[in-house]
C-alpha cells in the first residue's frame, strides 16, 4: 500500500513538473515570439535608426530604454513678443505629430494656462530660461540653436515633463527648423544622429548649412513606431527588435511608408 502511494506521489510530481515546463515555454513564446519576419533593407535601417535616436541622448545620461508620454502633452508657449512665424510653425508641427501618433491616442495640445502645462517652449533669450530653470543649461558644452530637457519616471519610463528652448537671436529659417527638431524630440526622441542628412535629427544641419524644414520619411516612421501601442515604455534594445517584428507582422509592410529611395546616407 505504501509502495503504491509512493508511485502515485512520484507520478503527480512528474505531471506537475511537465505542466510547469509547458507553461514556461508557452509564456516565453508569448514574450519572445520566434516567428520569422524577414526585414527589407529599409526596415533594417528604420530599426537601427530608431534605436539610435530613442535609446541615447545628446546631453546627460542616456535612457537606454523607450521613454514616451502616456498622457496628453499640454504645451505652454512662453514668449516676450508676438513671434507670429514661430507660433505658426509650432502649430504646424503639432498637427503633423498628432497625425503620426493618432493610433496611440497621444496628442499635443496647446494650453494658455501655464499652471496646467506639463511642457513649455520658450521663445526668447537664454537668460530668461536660466532665471526660471537654473539647471536647464547645465552640462551643455557646445553651441546650440535650441534645446530640450525631458524628465521621465524611472519606474515606468513615462515622460512627466519637458522644457524646450528656441534661441530667437538666430535667423528665422534656423528657428523654424529648430522648432521642428526640438518638438519632435520632446515626445521621447532625445538623441541626434550623423547618419541621415535629410533627417530632422541630423546633428550637423547648421554647420553644413542644410536646414531640414520637414520630417523625412524615416523621421515620420520613427515617430509612428515610438507611439505604436505595442512599443511600450521601458523596452530595451533586445525587446525593441522583437516588438518591431510583431508590429510589422500585424500591420503589414505598408504601415511604414519608407523604402531605400527615401534614405539619404551620410558617406
Amino acid at each position: 500500500m505504501v509502495q503504491k502511494d509512493n508511485k502515485m506521489i512520484k507520478s503527480s510530481y512528474l505531471i506537475l513538473f511537465v505542466s510547469i515546463i509547458c507553461l514556461s515555454v508557452f509564456i516565453y513564446k508569448i514574450i519572445n515570439p520566434s516567428e520569422k519576419v524577414f526585414l527589407s533593407d529599409y526596415e533594417k535601417d528604420l530599426l537601427n535608426y530608431f534605436k539610435e535616436v530613442t535609446l541615447n541622448s545628446e546631453f546627460g545620461e542616456s535612457p537606454r530604454s523607450i521613454i514616451k508620454w502616456n498622457k496628453k502633452m499640454l504645451l505652454y508657449i512662453s514668449r516676450d513678443n508676438e513671434y507670429e512665424k514661430q507660433v505658426k510653425r509650432i502649430n504646424e508641427v503639432i498637427k503633423e505629430i498628432n497625425l503620426l501618433t493618432a493610433k496611440s491616442g497621444f496628442e499635443i495640445n496647446i494650453t494658455k494656462d501655464k499652471s496646467k502645462c506639463n511642457s513649455i517652449i520658450y521663445l526668447g533669450q537664454r537668460d530668461k530660461v536660466e532665471k526660471e530653470n537654473p539647471d536647464f543649461f547645465e552640462g551643455v558644452d557646445k553651441e546650440f540653436t535650441g534645446l530640450v530637457d525631458i524628465e521621465f519616471d524611472l519606474n515606468d519610463y513615462f515622460i512627466t515633463k519637458s522644457i524646450i528652448f528656441i534661441d530667437v537671436n538666430q535667423p528665422i529659417n534656423i528657428q523654424l527648423s529648430t522648432i521642428l527638431e526640438e518638438l519632435s524630440q520632446s515626445i521621447g526622441i532625445p538623441a541626434g544622429s550623423e547618419i541621415y542628412p535629410n533627417s530632422i535629427f541630423y546633428e550637423n544641419q547648421v554647420i553644413e548649412g542644410r536646414l531640414n524644414q520637414n520630417l523625412s520619411q524615416i523621421d515620420k516612421d520613427v515617430i509612428k513606431l515610438l507611439y505604436h501601442p505595442k512599443m511600450r515604455a521601458g523596452l530595451n534594445n533586445f525587446h525593441i527588435t522583437n516588438v518591431y517584428k510583431r508590429i510589422l507582422k500585424s500591420e503589414g509592410s505598408s504601415y511604414f511608408g519608407g523604402n531605400n529611395d527615401f534614405v539619404e546616407i551620410k558617406s
